[in-house]
C-alpha cells in the first residue's frame, strides 16, 4: 500500500512518460520556478494545459500561494502530511548535498518513487516539485553531470535528470562561518523585503 504517495489530480502530468508536448508546457512551469520572481499563476493563462499543471502540482498541494499581488512557494507546513513529507525529503535532498553518493538524483528519484519507501511517486511531477524546491537557492546550489561538469540551470536539464537521474549529482555551495554570519546579517537588515524562499 503506497498510504505516502501525494495525490497530484492530472493524468497528463501525473505519469512516468510525458508526451513531448507535455513537457514542453512542464518546461514553461519549470522556467517560471527557475525566474527570480514569479509571475502570477507563473505566467500561465486560462485553460491551458500549462495553467492545469501548475493548479495540481503546485496551487492544489499549497506549495504555491498567493498573497495578495504576490506569488509565494510554501515548501514547509503544507496540509497534506504526504506532500509535506515528499517535499521534506526533496528540501532535505538539497540541504545536505555535498557532491557525494547520496547526492545523486538517482538516490532520490529512487526515494520518491521505488515501492519500498510508500511514496511511489510518478516521474512527471517530480521536475516540477524539484525546481519549487531550488527557487531562491539556486545561486547556492551546483549541479553536476557524470564527468563532474557543471551544468546550467535550465528547465531541459530537468528533462535529462528525470530521463537518467544517477548521472546528475547536486553540491550546495559550503559557506564559512564568517560568510554565513555576514549573510545573515544582511538578512536581517532586509528580512522585510525578501521572500521566505530568499531567506538564509
Amino acid at each position: 500500500i503506497y498510504d505516502r504517495t501525494p495525490v497530484i489530480n492530472n493524468e497528463t502530468l501525473n505519469r512516468n512518460t510525458l508526451t513531448p508536448a507535455s513537457q514542453r508546457t512542464r518546461e514553461r512551469v519549470i522556467e517560471a520556478l527557475l525566474a527570480p520572481d514569479l509571475a502570477p499563476d507563473l505566467g500561465q493563462k486560462g485553460v491551458s494545459q500549462g495553467m492545469a499543471f501548475v493548479r495540481s502540482a503546485l496551487r492544489h498541494t499549497g506549495i504555491l500561494v498567493r498573497e495578495g499581488e504576490q506569488e509565494t512557494l510554501r515548501l514547509t507546513g503544507l496540509a497534506d502530511e504526504r506532500i509535506e513529507h515528499v517535499m521534506q525529503m526533496i528540501c532535505g535532498f538539497f540541504a545536505q548535498a555535498d557532491g557525494g553518493e547520496k547526492s545523486s538524483f538517482g538516490y532520490l528519484y529512487d526515494a520518491l518513487c521505488a515501492p519500498a519507501g510508500r511514496i511511489a511517486m510518478k516521474r512527471g511531477p517530480i521536475p516540477i516539485l524539484l525546481a519549487a524546491a531550488l527557487h531562491g537557492r539556486r545561486d547556492h546550489m551546483t549541479i553536476l553531470g557524470a564527468d563532474g561538469r557543471e551544468m546550467e540551470l535550465r528547465a531541459d536539464l530537468f528533462r535529462a535528470i528525470e530521463a537518467h537521474p544517477e548521472r546528475y549529482r547536486v553540491q550546495r555551495e559550503q559557506w564559512s562561518a564568517e560568510k554565513d554570519a555576514y549573510f545573515r546579517g544582511l538578512e536581517s537588515l532586509f528580512i522585510e523585503e525578501l521572500a521566505p524562499q530568499e531567506r538564509v
